[in-house]
């Protein structure tokens, strides 16, 4: 994802925010709710700080994408509202994020 921050921000009108919030890795082992909140509360604090941002777009792989989505649920800001962390969304993007679950691995036990 990397490089695809660096070809956005090459266009001079995005800002691109690579959250850190579930790294080292064993921050990963307490479940996509966790995780998602640990984003929100990073994002939020960034949109705070980034006063010239109005929109907000999420890209996720993998875990990440569900991390982003529950991230999203903890950000929005009410019910009813349209607006996430008080910025305007633009786009939700996930890559082999397992949306709809997985099946259990029994070849991994065999």
């Amino acid at each position: 994802l990397g490089y695809l921050a660096r070809r956005l921000e090459a266009d001079g009108d995005v800002t691109a925010y690579a959250c850190g919030a579930n790294e080292p890795f064993p921050k990963t082992y307490d479940g996509v709710d966790a995780g998602g909140a640990r984003i929100a509360a990073e994002v939020r604090e960034a949109a705070a700080r980034l006063d010239a941002v109005e929109t907000i777009s999420f890209v996720g792989n993998s875990l990440g994408g569900l991390y982003a989505r529950a991230a999203l649920g903890a950000l929005r800001d009410g019910d009813g509202a349209t607006t996430f962390a008080g910025l305007r969304p633009v786009a939700f993007v996930t890559t082999a994020a397992p949306h709809v679950g997985t099946r259990a691995a029994a070849y991994a036990f065999a």
